[in-house]
């Protein structure tokens, strides 16, 4: 154990010398940076260095700061007016498709009055002179779906799935449907329209965009298809057809709902005849 000599001299602690970081701050209150830019300007006082060239270098920062936000403000309003004119146009081209299809429900309207005072006149003169004749043509007008007909049978009903607008593949598409119309046929249907406009044995279903085309008629969800024939026996064997398996599929995976339900009556418009331009007769194979 050592002792301490009371004779020996001590060195005094300045009371403040904890407190170093606050002595720092009070002896030197200006940053360094500060302190740098001061002695800098100091140098260039006594160099005789001129102040023009900061008042030129913030001129010139001023200038492009100007520049930056003229250019910034005039591409916002080319996009602007760009997204208005393409906005026009998609507007224009939506009214155009509506007169157009206004104008052919008129015409196909006025072609159907035609072709009933045709069929009307053609009726009385081949009931006068040939009978038989008669009866065979409106056979075959039933068969190709021409003439109005009305009865029992089923309706099947295709909805697009929830969230249709953003995801395609949840939307009812053009085969969907003709798989529906062949399953229909299969099961014994005689006559078929779809939102109203029947089938004949020229009828295309296919789409365009997003809508789907039944020859020229363009249409939208929900998708009616009306079957004339046995109800009973037509619900039986499409609800056991490859077409009832393959949309509950679509129903499993996109959420695209679709019922079949009976009808004691349903009327059919007749459809529009349209010849064929190439065909050939098929022979036994």
């Amino acid at each position: 154990m050592t002792h301490q000599d009371p004779h020996s001299p001590q060195r005094e602690v300045p009371p403040d010398a904890s407190m170093s970081l606050l002595n720092e701050i009070m002896r030197n209150p200006l940053d360094l940076g500060y302190s740098a830019a001061a002695r800098r300007r100091a140098r260039e006082d006594v160099a005789g260095v001129p102040k023009r060239s900061h008042v030129v270098e913030k001129i010139l920062i001023l200038l492009l700061a100007i520049a930056i936000g003229v250019g910034g403000v005039t591409a916002v309003r080319e996009l602007r007016e760009r997204a208005a004119v393409t906005s026009s146009a998609r507007t224009l081209l939506i009214d155009q498709i509506d007169d157009r299809q206004t104008t052919l429900r008129e015409l196909e309207s006025e072609v159907g009055a035609k072709q009933s005072t045709v069929d009307t006149l053609r009726a009385q003169l081949l009931e006068e002179q040939d009978p038989e004749l008669m009866e065979l043509l409106h056979e075959d007008q039933l068969h190709s779906g021409v003439t109005a007909v009305q009865g029992s049978g089923v309706t099947v009903t295709l909805r697009d799935g929830t969230g249709s607008e953003l995801d395609p593949n949840k939307r009812v598409h053009d085969v969907d449907v003709r798989v529906v119309v062949n399953g229909l046929w299969a099961a014994g249907a005689e006559a078929i329209a779809i939102n109203g406009q029947r089938l004949t044995p020229t009828s295309a279903i296919r789409s365009a965009g997003p809508a789907i085309l039944v020859d020229l008629t363009g249409l939208t969800s929900p998708y009616r298809i009306d079957a004339v024939g046995d109800a009973e026996d037509m619900t039986r064997k499409f609800s056991e057809s490859p077409a009832a398996q393959q949309l509950t599929g679509l129903s499993d995976s996109y959420g695209i709902s679709w019922s079949i339900d009976e009808s004691s009556s349903l009327a059919l418009p007749g459809g529009t005849a349209r010849g064929l331009v190439h065909a050939s007769v098929r022979g036994n194979e």
